[in-house]
C-alpha cells in the first residue's frame, strides 16, 4: 500500500511538474502575444494618425484644386470674351478696309478721269 501511495505521490508530483511547465509555457506565450498586441496597437495608432494627416492633406489639395479650377474657368471665360471682342473688331476693320478699298478705287478712277480731262484741256490750250 505504501508503494502504491509513493507511486501516486510520484505520479502527482510528475503531473504537477508537467502542469507547472505547461502553465509556464502558456504564460510565456501569453507575454509574447501581449507584446505583439501592444506593438500592433502602437503601429495601428501611428497608421491612424498618418491616415488622418493624409486625409487632411487630401482635403487641402482638393480645396486648392477647386480654387484652381474656378480661376481657370474665370480665365477661360475672360479669354473667350476677349476673342469674341477681337473677332468683332476684326470684322469691323475688314469691313472698313473693304470700304476704303472701294472708295480708293473710285477715287483712282476719278483721278484718272480728271487727269484725262486735264490732258485734254492742256491739248486744247496748246492747239
Amino acid at each position: 500500500l505504501e508503494e502504491q501511495l509513493d507511486a501516486e505521490k510520484k505520479a502527482l508530483a510528475a503531473l504537477k511538474k508537467k502542469m507547472e511547465d505547461a502553465i509556464a509555457e502558456l504564460e510565456k506565450k501569453l507575454k509574447k502575444a501581449e507584446a505583439e498586441a501592444a506593438d500592433y496597437k502602437k503601429k495601428m495608432e501611428e497608421l491612424t494618425k498618418d491616415l488622418a494627416a493624409a486625409n487632411m492633406k487630401i482635403a487641402g489639395l482638393e480645396e486648392q484644386l477647386d480654387a484652381e479650377k474656378k480661376a481657370l474657368a474665370a480665365l477661360k471665360k475672360k479669354m473667350e470674351d476677349a476673342i469674341a471682342e477681337l473677332e468683332k473688331k476684326l470684322k469691323k476693320a475688314e469691313a472698313e478696309a473693304a470700304d476704303y478699298k472701294k472708295k480708293m478705287e473710285e477715287l483712282t478712277k476719278d483721278l484718272a478721269a480728271a487727269n484725262m480731262k486735264i490732258a485734254g484741256l492742256e491739248e486744247q490750250l496748246d492747239a
